[in-house]
């Protein structure tokens, strides 16, 4: 299985977050370094519109592939991307599985992957991909009405029945399917289920600086502090 990294350069809500210190290294060489100690892919593959990205790929054993700056754009919608990239594969690899993965989620480690490879290698028909989320115990309102709750009797949050968000920490599916759906997910995904703390999506500061604390935390030795 290979395992495909999308990084572009630029980032809206966090500037350079591909490339800007994160605790003792950066968002993809970390990630890379996840999937390579995770012994689940064949290859790791880097899409990127950043030289600099592409270079630092290459170094770790990671396969750069350039993508076209008109694929990196803010208001290029993903499902051209998604196309895009799964065109690569489609000619070459046919029915390969790919698995989808973001820097996004550096609390993702290894063994998720591990385990995420895993649940698909087991999987029975009944599922035509595999997408990782996490559990939501929230008093929902949708049209503002209740969506997931009753106003009487009232429930507690745990006792609600679970909703899950995707986190796109890792999709895994056919690259014929990602071609053929420009999309991620089928209509028959198997939940892979991390828990919410662990499969925080750095999207806003607060996520990087909750993310980077977390690490630190639990890498000691990436901190001067922690480590004197």
């Amino acid at each position: 299985m290979i395992a495909l990294i999308a990084a572009k350069e630029n980032s809206e809500r966090v500037p350079n977050k591909n490339t800007k210190p994160f605790a003792d290294t950066t968002l993809l060489e970390l990630k890379i370094r996840q999937l390579q100690t995770s012994c689940a892919f064949d290859q790791v593959v880097v899409s990127s519109d950043s030289k600099v990205l592409l270079d630092r790929a290459e170094k770790l054993g990671a396969l750069p592939w350039e993508r076209a700056a008109s694929l990196c754009q803010s208001d290029t919608p993903m499902g051209e991307v998604y196309h895009a990239l799964a065109d690569r594969f489609f000619g070459e690899f046919g029915d390969m599985p790919l698995a989808w993965v973001q820097c996004n989620n550096p609390l993702v480690e290894g063994p998720y992957y591990t385990k995420a490879v895993r649940a698909w290698n087991a999987k029975t028909d009944a599922y035509d991909c595999l997408v990782s989320v996490h559990r939501v115990h929230e008093y929902l309102i949708k049209d503002g009405q209740p969506f997931n709750f009753t106003r009487f009797p009232w429930g507690r949050s745990q006792d609600q029945l679970p909703m899950y968000s995707l986190n796109f920490a890792i999709c895994i599916l056919r690259a014929r399917d990602m071609y053929n759906w420009s999309s991620l997910i089928g209509k028959r995904p198997l939940l892979f289920e991390i828990p919410r703390a662990d499969a925080t999506d750095i999207d806003w500061p607060e996520d990087w600086a909750y993310c980077e604390a977390e690490y630190k935390l639990r890498n000691p030795a990436s901190c001067s502090y922690f480590a004197s």
